[in-house]
Protein backbone atom coordinates (compact mmCIF):
# COMPACT_ATOMS: atom_id res chain seq x y z
CA UNK A 1 0.00 0.00 0.00
CA UNK A 2 2.89 2.32 0.79
CA UNK A 3 4.36 1.92 -2.72
CA UNK A 4 0.97 2.52 -4.30
CA UNK A 5 0.53 5.63 -2.12
CA UNK A 6 3.94 7.00 -3.23
CA UNK A 7 3.18 6.30 -6.90
CA UNK A 8 -0.19 8.07 -6.65
CA UNK A 9 1.47 11.00 -4.89
CA UNK A 10 4.02 11.37 -7.73
CA UNK A 11 1.21 11.06 -10.32
CA UNK A 12 -0.80 13.71 -8.51
CA UNK A 13 2.13 16.17 -8.65
CA UNK A 14 2.59 15.51 -12.39
CA UNK A 15 -1.15 15.96 -12.99
CA UNK A 16 -1.13 19.32 -11.13
CA UNK A 17 1.83 20.47 -13.25
CA UNK A 18 0.06 19.45 -16.47
CA UNK A 19 -3.13 21.17 -15.35
CA UNK A 20 -1.25 24.42 -14.76
CA UNK A 21 0.34 24.19 -18.21
CA UNK A 22 -3.03 23.47 -19.85
CA UNK A 23 -4.69 26.38 -18.02
CA UNK A 24 -1.96 28.69 -19.33
CA UNK A 25 -2.33 27.36 -22.90
CA UNK A 26 -6.13 27.72 -22.75
CA UNK A 27 -5.81 31.34 -21.59
CA UNK A 28 -3.37 32.09 -24.46
CA UNK A 29 -5.66 30.38 -26.98
CA UNK A 30 -8.70 32.33 -25.72
CA UNK A 31 -6.75 35.59 -26.06
CA UNK A 32 -5.74 34.65 -29.61
CA UNK A 33 -9.34 33.74 -30.46
CA UNK A 34 -10.61 37.04 -29.07
CA UNK A 35 -8.00 38.90 -31.14
CA UNK A 36 -8.92 36.93 -34.26
CA UNK A 37 -12.65 37.53 -33.81
CA UNK A 38 -12.00 41.23 -33.20
CA UNK A 39 -10.19 41.31 -36.54
CA UNK A 40 -6.83 42.49 -35.22
CA UNK A 41 -3.73 41.80 -37.26
CA UNK A 42 -1.73 40.23 -34.44
CA UNK A 43 -0.05 36.98 -35.29
CA UNK A 44 -1.40 33.92 -33.57
CA UNK A 45 1.58 32.07 -32.18
CA UNK A 46 1.73 28.60 -30.71
CA UNK A 47 1.61 28.65 -26.91
CA UNK A 48 5.04 28.80 -25.29
CA UNK A 49 6.55 25.40 -24.78
CA UNK A 50 4.06 23.64 -27.01
CA UNK A 51 5.07 21.44 -29.90
CA UNK A 52 4.40 22.96 -33.31
CA UNK A 53 1.34 21.32 -34.78
CA UNK A 54 0.70 20.76 -38.43
CA UNK A 55 -1.90 23.12 -39.91
CA UNK A 56 -5.46 21.87 -40.04
CA UNK A 57 -6.23 19.74 -43.05
CA UNK A 58 -8.11 21.71 -45.69
CA UNK A 59 -11.00 20.15 -47.48
CA UNK A 60 -10.09 19.37 -51.07
CA UNK A 61 -11.60 21.82 -53.50
CA UNK A 62 -13.65 20.28 -56.28
CA UNK A 63 -11.94 19.92 -59.69
CA UNK A 64 -14.47 22.30 -61.27
CA UNK A 65 -16.54 25.04 -59.71
CA UNK A 66 -19.63 23.31 -58.35
CA UNK A 67 -21.81 26.39 -58.40
CA UNK A 68 -22.93 29.40 -60.41
CA UNK A 69 -22.39 32.93 -59.08
CA UNK A 70 -25.11 35.55 -59.24
CA UNK A 71 -25.19 39.05 -57.72
CA UNK A 72 -27.94 40.55 -55.59
CA UNK A 73 -29.19 44.08 -56.23
CA UNK A 74 -26.64 45.32 -53.66
CA UNK A 75 -23.76 43.37 -55.25
CA UNK A 76 -23.67 40.48 -52.73
CA UNK A 77 -22.54 37.17 -54.24
CA UNK A 78 -25.10 34.34 -54.27
CA UNK A 79 -23.85 30.84 -55.04
CA UNK A 80 -26.23 28.34 -56.65
CA UNK A 81 -25.41 24.63 -56.91
CA UNK A 82 -25.77 22.77 -60.19
CA UNK A 83 -26.90 19.20 -59.37
CA UNK A 84 -26.64 16.45 -56.72
CA UNK A 85 -22.87 16.07 -56.28
CA UNK A 86 -22.25 19.74 -57.01
CA UNK A 87 -24.86 20.73 -54.42
CA UNK A 88 -23.02 18.56 -51.89
CA UNK A 89 -19.67 20.10 -52.83
CA UNK A 90 -21.09 23.62 -52.49
CA UNK A 91 -22.67 22.91 -49.10
CA UNK A 92 -19.97 20.79 -47.49
CA UNK A 93 -16.71 21.91 -49.14
CA UNK A 94 -17.18 25.50 -50.26
CA UNK A 95 -19.64 27.02 -47.78
CA UNK A 96 -18.35 28.05 -44.36
CA UNK A 97 -20.38 27.22 -41.24
CA UNK A 98 -21.61 30.81 -40.80
CA UNK A 99 -22.77 31.24 -44.42
CA UNK A 100 -26.50 31.37 -45.15
CA UNK A 101 -27.90 28.22 -46.81
CA UNK A 102 -31.24 28.02 -48.68
CA UNK A 103 -33.35 25.46 -50.48
CA UNK A 104 -36.82 25.38 -52.03
CA UNK A 105 -38.97 23.73 -49.39
CA UNK A 106 -40.28 20.22 -50.02
CA UNK A 107 -39.02 19.76 -53.58
CA UNK A 108 -35.75 18.81 -55.27
CA UNK A 109 -33.64 21.78 -56.27
CA UNK A 110 -30.36 23.63 -56.07
CA UNK A 111 -28.60 24.45 -52.83
CA UNK A 112 -28.17 28.21 -52.55
CA UNK A 113 -25.48 29.80 -50.38
CA UNK A 114 -25.03 33.45 -49.46
CA UNK A 115 -21.44 33.93 -48.27
CA UNK A 116 -21.41 36.22 -45.24
CA UNK A 117 -18.75 37.39 -42.83
CA UNK A 118 -18.87 35.85 -39.36
CA UNK A 119 -21.63 37.60 -37.38
CA UNK A 120 -22.99 39.42 -40.46
CA UNK A 121 -26.73 39.37 -41.04
CA UNK A 122 -28.22 39.07 -44.51
CA UNK A 123 -30.05 42.09 -45.96
CA UNK A 124 -33.72 41.80 -46.89
CA UNK A 125 -33.16 42.33 -50.63
CA UNK A 126 -30.33 39.79 -50.74
CA UNK A 127 -32.51 37.30 -48.87
CA UNK A 128 -35.32 37.78 -51.41
CA UNK A 129 -32.90 37.52 -54.34
CA UNK A 130 -31.43 34.26 -52.99
CA UNK A 131 -34.92 32.88 -52.33
CA UNK A 132 -35.95 33.66 -55.90
CA UNK A 133 -32.89 31.79 -57.20
CA UNK A 134 -33.67 28.81 -54.93
CA UNK A 135 -37.18 28.65 -56.41
CA UNK A 136 -36.03 29.24 -59.99
CA UNK A 137 -33.51 26.36 -59.80
CA UNK A 138 -35.97 23.87 -58.30
CA UNK A 139 -39.03 21.89 -59.38
CA UNK A 140 -41.07 24.99 -58.48
CA UNK A 141 -39.58 26.95 -61.40
CA UNK A 142 -42.35 28.80 -63.21
CA UNK A 143 -44.77 28.66 -60.26
CA UNK A 144 -46.16 31.99 -59.02
CA UNK A 145 -45.42 31.19 -55.34
CA UNK A 146 -43.19 28.98 -53.27
CA UNK A 147 -41.60 28.47 -49.89
CA UNK A 148 -37.87 28.59 -49.22
CA UNK A 149 -36.21 27.23 -46.08
CA UNK A 150 -33.04 28.94 -44.89
CA UNK A 151 -30.55 28.36 -42.10
CA UNK A 152 -26.81 28.54 -41.43
CA UNK A 153 -24.64 26.07 -43.35
CA UNK A 154 -23.37 24.50 -40.10
CA UNK A 155 -26.91 23.21 -39.44
CA UNK A 156 -27.08 21.27 -42.72
CA UNK A 157 -26.20 17.55 -42.55
CA UNK A 158 -25.87 14.82 -45.14
CA UNK A 159 -28.53 12.12 -45.20
CA UNK A 160 -26.74 8.88 -44.33
CA UNK A 161 -27.05 6.57 -47.31
CA UNK A 162 -28.96 9.24 -49.26
CA UNK A 163 -28.37 10.45 -52.78
CA UNK A 164 -25.63 13.04 -53.35
CA UNK A 165 -26.91 16.46 -52.29
CA UNK A 166 -29.70 15.01 -50.14
CA UNK A 167 -29.60 16.75 -46.76
CA UNK A 168 -31.44 17.44 -43.56
CA UNK A 169 -31.26 20.73 -41.70
CA UNK A 170 -32.35 22.30 -38.46
CA UNK A 171 -32.97 25.79 -37.10
CA UNK A 172 -34.57 26.79 -40.38
CA UNK A 173 -36.77 29.78 -41.07
CA UNK A 174 -39.28 29.65 -43.90
CA UNK A 175 -39.80 32.44 -46.37
CA UNK A 176 -43.02 32.45 -48.41
CA UNK A 177 -42.22 34.07 -51.75
CA UNK A 178 -44.45 35.54 -54.43
CA UNK A 179 -42.22 35.25 -57.50
CA UNK A 180 -41.33 38.51 -59.24
CA UNK A 181 -40.38 37.73 -62.87
CA UNK A 182 -38.45 41.01 -63.18
CA UNK A 183 -36.31 40.05 -60.17
CA UNK A 184 -35.55 36.64 -61.72
CA UNK A 185 -34.56 38.30 -65.02
CA UNK A 186 -32.25 40.76 -63.26
CA UNK A 187 -30.61 37.94 -61.28
CA UNK A 188 -30.11 35.74 -64.35
CA UNK A 189 -28.46 38.68 -66.15
CA UNK A 190 -26.09 39.12 -63.18
CA UNK A 191 -24.58 35.64 -63.59
CA UNK A 192 -20.80 35.69 -63.53
CA UNK A 193 -18.83 33.58 -65.93
CA UNK A 194 -15.58 32.52 -64.30
CA UNK A 195 -13.09 29.70 -64.33
CA UNK A 196 -13.13 27.17 -61.45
Amino acid sequence: HFHQYRRLLRGSAIARERLTTLDREIAEAERALTDAEAGTDTEVAAPAGSVAQRPPRRRAAPAHRSYRVFRSLGGQAIWVGRAGEDNAALTFQVARPHHLWMHARGVPGAHVVVPLDRGEEVGQETLLDAAHLALHFSRLAGEPRGEVAWTRARLVKRVKGGAPGQVTYSGEKVLSVRVEPSRIERLLRSREEASP
